[in-house]
């Protein structure tokens, strides 16, 4: 059963989706200002991220939760690349569009969405992934990720060891 609280968290992810649409639908008519272009594509990922986080804390099916969280990533991936292009643009400094650099951070929205859109062909993203209920919600949970080394598995497991990445305590 879903409480109330629980509802109100997918709404609230669910309403800042929606905020996002309406502010890239007003912001439709300046098109043509500087930085629009790149703030509206932000908008859209920003979209992306918080409508597939509110609808997959309320799906219970494994399949579909999987799908919402890899859809989050996509559009987490994408903001930072995307507000950089806005602020270059805001500022007029659009010359630095065609620098090696600004090309490079996109290397990094580029490679996660392939990764993303492959998931069903490998794990180099996350490993059994599983749901768990929090406050009567789907939350996604991944024990073990492909970063994590054997090696620091047996360290954080030792008595007295402190890990950051350790999830048991020590």
């Amino acid at each position: 059963m879903v409480g109330v609280l629980a509802l109100g968290i997918a709404a609230g992810s669910l309403a800042a989706g929606a905020g996002s649409l309406a502010l890239v639908w007003y912001l439709d008519r300046y098109r043509g200002s500087p930085g629009a272009a790149w703030f509206m594509l932000t908008l859209c990922a920003q979209t992306v991220w918080t409508v597939a986080y509110g609808v997959g804390l309320l799906v219970s099916d494994p399949a579909l939760r999987m799908a919402t969280e890899a859809l989050t990533w996509l559009g987490i991936a994408w903001l930072g690349p995307l507000f950089l292009g806005f602020a270059l643009q805001y500022t007029g400094r659009t010359g630095l569009f065609r620098s090696r650099w600004f090309q490079a951070v996109f290397a990094v929205p580029v490679g996660g969405s392939l990764l993303v859109l492959t998931l069903p062909f490998h794990d180099l993203l996350w490993r059994g992934f599983r749901m768990e209920p929090l406050f009567g919600l789907s939350r996604s949970s991944t024990p073990s990720s492909p970063r994590r080394t054997s090696s620091s598995r047996s360290r954080s497991s030792r008595p007295g060891s402190a890990s950051c990445c350790s999830s048991r305590p020590s």
